[in-house]
């Protein structure tokens, strides 16, 4: 269900509770940056970046006034820079050698 300002957060995007439940965490990221990227208020979208992310949410704001798209974006990049982190990887780090 959730609490707190996280909760507060993502209502004020317009999320529910069941908003990202089943949903994978790329595509609720991707849906998180739209919204903010649609909120036409700086001060909004700063309140809600932290309100969700903590801290680190301000950080996060210029990629997520960027929207999905963005967020994409960054995903080819970084797989053509060769530093993203898939589950084969997560597998390697977990199995001992």
């Amino acid at each position: 269900q959730g609490s707190g300002a996280a909760k507060h957060g993502l209502e004020a995007l317009g999320f529910s509770a069941n908003s990202f439940q089943g949903v994978p965490l790329e595509k609720s990221l991707g849906m998180i940056a739209d919204r903010i990227a649609g909120v036409g208020d700086v001060a909004a979208q700063n309140a809600a970046a932290f309100e969700i992310f903590g801290m680190g949410g301000q950080a996060l704001l210029p990629i997520l006034r960027s929207g999905s798209a963005g967020l994409e974006e960054i995903q080819k990049h970084a797989a053509a820079l060769g530093v993203t982190f898939n589950a084969v990887d997560a597998a390697k780090v977990e199995s001992p050698s």
